[in-house]
């Protein structure tokens, strides 16, 4: 990649990038209602996290139509959403995108799909982490020149996709920073501690080699041992098994009997 401006670097081999991609046709939502783009917006979102592929939007004056590239899970017959019920039409001819010849509408599902496919492998090198979807990649190594007896810091990237006047994409890359406390909770937390302190906190999530935040909403009756897994063992074993031969300080001296905090499900899925 070659850089042409401060922060955009040209995707060089887009001739040698394609895929092949599912089309979906949409009934259901009205372009016209009120609340069209943010059933729309809903419907990409849910879809994509749940067949874990980058599914993108796009119109024509046949109607509304969704694009997911080919070796995914395909996208349910039906959704649900808020005061709509969803028909997703499969068609059954199977599209080629070619990443060099993009044009007004192929372009956006160029960029979602490239966007995805970057991200994963971001998402999967060891030595990065991401509070959330969407949010900037940070590494993992807290700046050592930072002094601060309470608080780490972590360099990052944010990373976004455009498309150039001369046909290419580039990616815009802008540093980002994120401080994180060096105090790791309490190992056992009381209901009182848990109400007064800790409630509604987001905290940094160190689950084997992936970190992302949470959001602490409830605490559990069980202690980390007595809660079962469902591989077998206990909630304990398993964040051991978890952390491998590079387990935290913190991990290691992680008692058998310590509080278990409940998170609900947000969307952890890279895109």
């Amino acid at each position: 990649m070659v850089q042409i401006e401060t922060n955009i670097y040209p995707v060089e081999n887009l001739s040698e990038l394609s895929c092949k991609y599912r089309v979906y046709q949409i009934k259901g939502l009205t372009p016209d209602s009120d609340d069209f783009h943010k059933n729309i917006q809903a419907l990409i979102d849910r879809l994509s996290k749940d067949t874990k592929s980058p599914c993108a939007q796009f119109q024509t004056d046949e109607g509304v139509f969704i694009a997911q590239p080919d070796g995914f899970k395909e996208l349910p017959p039906t959704f649900d959403l808020v005061r709509a019920a969803v028909k997703i039409e499969k068609k059954s001819e199977l599209k080629e995108l070619n990443f060099s010849s993009l044009d007004s509408l192929t372009r956006i599902l160029g960029i979602r799909f490239l966007k995805f496919a970057i991200e994963g492998y971001l998402y999967n090198n060891p030595n990065l982490w991401r509070p959330n979807s969407g949010a900037p990649f940070f590494v993992k190594t807290a700046d050592a020149n930072f002094t601060s007896a309470n608080i780490d810091l972590y360099h990052g990237f944010a990373l976004r996709l455009v498309y150039l006047k001369d046909g290419r994409i580039g990616l815009c890359i802008d540093s980002r920073d994120k401080y994180v406390s060096k105090v790791p909770l309490p190992a056992k937390i009381t209901r009182d501690d848990f109400t007064k302190k800790y409630k509604g906190t987001k905290c940094l999530y160190e689950y084997g080699n992936i970190w992302y935040e949470i959001k602490i909403d409830a605490l559990a009756d069980s202690t980390v041992s007595e809660i079962p897994h469902p591989d077998g063992g206990s909630l304990f074993d398993e964040v051991h098994r978890k952390g491998g031969s590079k387990k935290s300080q913190n991990l290691q001296a992680l008692p058998k009997d310590c509080s278990v905090l409940v998170t609900y499900p947000r969307l952890l899925y890279h895109s």
